[in-house]
């Protein structure tokens, strides 16, 4: 699988993302580095919850589950993260 996973990312850097070697569910969005998570079409949800500081990226690590966003969230996440990096 790993072998797998290597050559994709060799032959499409671009469009390939590593998210679970990457993304740690414990980090919390608001402290991602040079992101702004307001782009997300979702954050207002949790702006209007008063949550939007403490959100965690979620998932499951070492078999210990952390709630935050849902896959779907955390893949809209990756895009917008790559897509504010790559825009300047």
């Amino acid at each position: 699988k790993t072998t797998f996973l290597n050559d994709v990312h060799k032959s499409h850097k671009c469009t390939y993302i590593r998210q679970y070697h990457n993304l740690r569910p414990y980090i919390k969005v608001s402290s991602i580095p040079a992101f702004d998570p307001t782009q997300l079409p979702y954050w207002d949800i949790y702006t209007n919850e008063k949550k939007d500081k403490s959100i965690l990226v979620g998932g499951t690590i070492a078999g210990q589950f952390m709630a935050g966003l849902s896959g779907g969230q955390r893949k809209l996440l990756l895009f917008e993260l790559i897509f504010q990096r790559t825009s300047s």
